[in-house]
């Protein structure tokens, strides 16, 4: 074969096969990528990891005070906030999630929560009403001490208040 083709054809099938690449591996959505969060954040943390900072060299710290911590996820563009009883990852107007965003996200951390909690049960109770999308797995009697979990809010209608909340309530402060 002439070393033109030859030549040709390798130039060409390192730009697809560059190109493919960065579709196969790129960006997580952002779905995914608050899930992820939540599990490898969140949840560690639940089960004593130590509060330090996430394990994501793409975060970007925001503020340390008042035993709180917030860093934004361009990747995302969420906030993750954890203060001493919970763990945040919450979307704002104009980067709320789009209500199909929010339902997979919902469907996303469902097995997330059933593994890692199975002492938590999905309430039906936990709602912000129509247009939202809600979850809920909850344990103890509302307004109790005891009550802990794993609530999700999505209320991407709303205009300039669009927005999500991913919250997981420890039973008592970690670390």
């Amino acid at each position: 074969m002439n070393r033109t083709i030859m030549g040709a054809i390798l130039v060409v099938g390192g730009s697809v096969g560059y190109m493919a690449g960065g579709l196969i591996f790129g960006p997580p959505s952002r779905d995914q990528r608050i899930a992820t969060l939540f599990e490898e954040v969140c949840v560690r943390q639940a089960f004593g990891e130590a509060r330090t900072e996430p394990p994501y060299q793409k975060v970007v710290p925001v503020r340390s005070f008042d035993n709180t911590r917030l860093w934004v996820d361009p990747v995302s563009a969420s906030f993750l906030e954890i203060p001493d009883a919970k763990c945040d990852l919450k979307t704002h107007d104009p980067n709320a999630l789009s209500r199909v965003d929010a339902e997979k996200l919902a469907a996303r951390i469902e097995p997330i929560v059933l593994d890692s909690f199975p002492d938590l049960a999905f309430d039906p109770s936990v709602t912000l009403g129509d247009g939202t999308i809600s979850r809920g797995w909850m344990r103890g009697e509302a307004m109790s001490p005891e009550r802990r979990g794993v609530v999700f809010f999505a209320y991407p209608e709303m205009e300039d208040g669009a927005g999500s909340s991913l919250t997981l309530f420890y039973p008592d402060p970690p670390g």
